[in-house]
């Protein structure tokens, strides 16, 4: 297991960031998509690294229309 943690530009409501973790925390490979109460830019996300690269994690945080990087790498 590995995790990421990726920076989303925008400034989401509650209700679009909880869906965001739920579809992300959904995709094959990935085991939890959590996004922290104080720093609602910051989602850390935990996937298996023998499926899916980092790029992979921030290419489906991309993929709901958002602007996001990868931090710490």
């Amino acid at each position: 297991m590995a995790n990421v943690l990726v920076h989303i530009d925008e400034t989401l409501p509650a209700a679009e960031l909880d869906r965001l973790q739920r579809d992300v925390s959904q995709r094959d490979g990935i085991i939890s998509a959590c996004v922290s109460d104080r720093a609602q830019h910051l989602m850390i996300v935990d996937f298996d690294h023998a499926r899916l690269r980092t790029a992979d994690v921030l290419g489906e945080v991309r993929a709901h229309g958002l602007h996001a990087e990868l931090l710490g790498l």
